[in-house]
């Protein structure tokens, strides 16, 4: 009997392997690329297997998406009886679906692998507690391979997981409460003709409403052009009153939406699960050779299921909503999510335009091109190149530079080009520190880059570090890790700029605040940790030095590159023309004044003829 041992964990522990290895001594043992193997641990090293975080894998995914979606349009009569035109629900759902399947198909994926890589039959695999029974599926398989499920401790302690349980049981009350008085709240609106609202800003994200908001601010001071804003719940709602302007929520317009959030009927669930069980078994192979369908049509009625309701549910409120303002156009920061695609699709049915203004990097892969809007404002000549090299027709795009960096160009010119202080002087280092165990960072990878940021900064006389912890980041792991280390400090509210436009160095993992730093005419440091994909081609720009992370010698290298910085001005001065080759390329030049070409390109399609435009996403 062969056996091998996967650690499906974000971060793996001494214990879990001392546990893992009681049930299975002298075994080859596997990891996702981009989770760390603690130091110290006896045996061999673990074999890798691809991360659902690796663009490589999410490339084969999406080309396996591709395939499924379109079988499903090929099953016979079933799914089409759906409410809507299925290959439009399909489109809308697809990154979301993508994103949320990804950790499914991944755990087929490592399965498959040890199978082929060793011959495994046997295979101890390693989770945490809470999530074993969600893979009682995946030992119900072909291959000829036992799977023992053992519960390993995970990232977060007792009273987290806890209090996460506790969320979980509150929240459908809670919901259902808030949706049965909004019903009493909800204020009447006068419905506005066609010819009161030329332009709709739809936001389902707060932060990304920030972008917009100088937008409007222009299209009304420099172009006459009042902007609607539609707020798709109510946390956007919140941050437009907090800036002096009245919003929309769309339940106003669709006040049945707050008592019924999946029109996606039963029948409707019956129709997939029919259309799955037409499809061949190829199907089922996902990113492998080998046919996994006992294992992959449950997970994939699921979420299929769960995506399409959503999809339904913002299509139909959309619809009914544009039906009633009749929206020149509509502009939105996201592209991928079910809202906004949802968004852009209505739009363009009731014979308007759907624009996407950019508001955050995409990496620069094919399978992020699949938009549903009719024109893209970006932020610089880099993103048009990467755009209409995949097909996308230059005169859908305009290059307008990054409004949420407008302020920041303000605040920073007083900063530019200050040498750094000299080694014996005092330096602030800036950590911008990327979501813990978020879509890019594994939580054992974000710990071992801030346990390393740490103890290279302790290394340096004079230094005082800044932790700015990402927003999305509700782990607690930054708390715990810095404490109250003495020159160190975490900073949980309010935005990036501050901290950055304070600081003498820059250090990021993956987040795109390295643009920031750019921007800013700051020194920056990239961590390069494997596993986790690039995201900023700094080293194509040579803007940054890039220190390579892996469990060893970390901290040394880091402290080694900040007191370059300090000690050699050609390497500064080279750095600092790299910057602003990355500006210029990247964000149109970083003048400060992308809030009023977004509003001038804005300006300037309404007054384009009513014409079909063409549409980007063939699919919807």
């Amino acid at each position: 009997m062969t056996t091998c041992i996967y650690y499906d964990l974000e971060e793996v522990s001494p214990g879990d392997i001392q546990l893992a290895r009681r049930c299975a001594p002298g075994t080859t043992e596997f990891v996702a690329r981009g989770v760390v193997w603690p130091l110290g641990i006896g045996g061999s090293p673990p074999e890798h297997v691809p991360s659902p975080r690796d663009y490589d894998y999410q490339a084969e995914l999406m080309d396996w998406i591709d395939r499924l979606f379109q079988a499903l349009l090929q099953a016979n009569g079933s799914v089409h009886q759906c409410g809507h035109q299925v290959r439009t629900l399909l489109e809308i759902a697809r990154y979301h679906f993508f994103f949320e399947f990804a950790a499914v198909e991944q755990r087929w994926r490592a399965l498959v692998e040890m199978w082929r890589r060793h011959a495994a039959d046997r295979v101890i695999w390693v989770a945490p507690a809470g999530r074993l029974r969600q893979l009682t599926g995946l030992g119900d398989n072909a291959l000829p391979v036992r799977i023992e499920f053992v519960g390993g401790a995970g990232p977060r302690g007792v009273a987290s997981r806890l209090f996460e349980t506790a969320k979980q049981i509150a929240r459908p009350p809670i919901k259902w409460l808030i949706h049965g008085l909004s019903r009493f709240t909800i204020p009447t609106v006068r419905t506005p003709s066609p010819l009161d609202t030329r332009v709709v800003f739809a936001e389902y994200f707060p932060n990304s409403a920030k972008g917009l908001l100088p937008v409007a601010k222009s299209l009304g001071d420099d172009h006459g052009i009042e902007v609607m804003w539609l707020a798709l719940r109510k946390p956007v709602a919140t941050l437009i009153r907090r800036s002096g302007i009245a919003p929309h929520l769309i339940n106003q317009f669709v006040p049945e939406a707050a008592d019924a959030r999946t029109p996606f009927t039963i029948e409707d669930r019956e129709r997939l699960e029919d259309s799955l069980n037409q499809l061949p078994d190829p199907i089922f192979r996902g990113t492998t050779d080998v046919v996994g369908r006992r294992y992959l049509q449950p997970a994939l009625r699921q979420h299929l299921t769960s995506a399409l309701e959503q999809a339904t549910y913002w299509l139909d409120a959309l619809m009914r909503t544009f039906a009633r303002i009749r929206p020149r156009c509509v502009v939105s920061t996201t592209y991928s999510s079910i809202p906004g695609r949802a968004a852009a699709i209505a739009c363009q049915r009731h014979g308007g335009r759907s624009i996407y203004l950019q508001h955050g990097l995409f990496p620069d892969r094919e399978f992020f091109t699949r938009f549903c809007n009719d024109t893209l404002l970006l932020w610089g000549e880099s993103n048009r190149r990467f755009i209409t090299n995949h097909g996308i027709g230059d005169e859908q795009v305009q290059v307008v530079g990054a409004t949420i960096y407008d302020d920041l160009v303000c605040r920073a010119k007083s900063a530019r080009s200050k040498p750094l202080p000299a080694r014996e002087g005092s330096l602030a280092i800036a950590y911008m520190a990327s979501r813990t165990g978020g879509a890019a960072v594994s939580y054992s990878t974000a710990k071992l880059c801030l346990s390393s940021v740490i103890q290279a900064a302790s290394e340096i006389a004079g230094a005082r570090l800044v932790v700015k912890l990402h927003p999305g980041d509700k782990t607690g792991m930054v708390e715990r890790l810095v404490g109250k280390r003495r020159g160190c400090t975490v900073v949980k509210e309010g935005g990036s700029q501050e901290v950055i436009c304070q600081s003498d160095v820059v250090i990021v993992l993956s987040s795109t605040t390295g643009l920031e730093a750019c921007m800013a005419d700051k020194p920056l440091i990239v961590l390069r940790p494997e596993g986790v994909p690039g995201f900023g081609p700094y080293a194509e720009y040579n803007a940054a030095l890039e220190v390579p992370v892996n469990g060893d010698g970390d901290a040394k290298r880091i402290a080694e590159a900040i007191q370059s910085l300090r000690s050699d001005a050609k390497l500064a001065q080279s750095l600092a023309a790299g910057r602003r080759r990355l500006v210029n390329d990247m964000l149109n030049g970083g003048q400060g004044n992308a809030a009023q070409l977004s509003a001038q390109a804005i300006a300037a399609l309404l007054q384009e003829p009513a014409e079909a435009a063409a549409k980007l996403g063939n699919n919807a």
